[in-house]
């Protein structure tokens, strides 16, 4: 995903900072690039999402692993493209549901 970037780059969730070495020499410029767990369309583990919320933010350091990102970019005025959803190995089942894109301010 951040073969992408160009220009100056706001990257919000940086956790640790690990992708800062992925960036190419040069950022972003007018796209939104993402990279987030997200509500599952799986309803049980969605339920599970939603009762566990409000600790897991806690736990994880404010990270919110219900959010309905590609509809809040959306509804933010971006066009959406290049998206990747998936279930990502190796993480416990509640943040298994994973989406990167990019995005584009409508024009």
């Amino acid at each position: 995903m951040l073969a992408h970037a160009r220009g100056r780059v706001l990257e919000i969730g940086v956790g640790a900072g690990l992708s800062f070495p992925y960036y190419p020499p040069m950022r972003p410029d007018g796209q939104l690039l993402f990279s987030e767990h997200v509500h599952s369309e799986d309803p049980k583990r969605a339920r599970w999402q939603d009762r566990l919320e409000p600790i897991w933010g806690v736990v994880a350091n404010g990270c919110h692993p219900n959010r309905r990102t590609l509809d809040a970019i959306r509804d933010a005025g971006f066009d959406v493209g290049d998206v990747e959803q998936r279930e990502l190995p190796d993480v416990p089942a509640l943040v298994r549901p994973y989406v990167s894109g990019r995005a584009l301010v409508r024009g």
